[in-house]
């Protein structure tokens, strides 16, 4: 599977990508992020997802894993170990 086959496969599961052109049906970065990046070589979101929280967030988290220019801020740096309990929390998230 290439690069472009994970990140489909990837926004596939999340259910705000799932059905949208440039995530979940074809990964496709002129479509998925439309126009130029800023100073911090971050991309816009599209407009369907600027309007929702959840929605941008998604698009947040797959243009993290797609630009590591821009990686999320501790999961590029962290080991398998910190890694492991992130994804332990994430599969049952609490917020104090």
């Amino acid at each position: 599977m290439d690069l472009f086959e994970r990140m489909t496969a990837l926004c596939q599961t999340v259910p705000y990508l799932a059905d949208k052109p440039g995530f979940g049906l074809g990964w496709d970065t002129a479509e998925a992020f439309p126009g130029e990046p800023d100073d911090n070589n971050v991309f816009p979101l599209p407009g369907w997802a600027q309007g929702s929280s959840a929605a941008g967030e998604a698009v947040k988290f797959v243009r993290h894993v797609w630009n590591a220019d821009n990686p999320p801020p501790s999961l590029a740096y962290w080991d398998r170990h910190h890694r492991r309990a992130f994804v332990a929390w994430a599969s049952d998230p609490w917020w104090g």
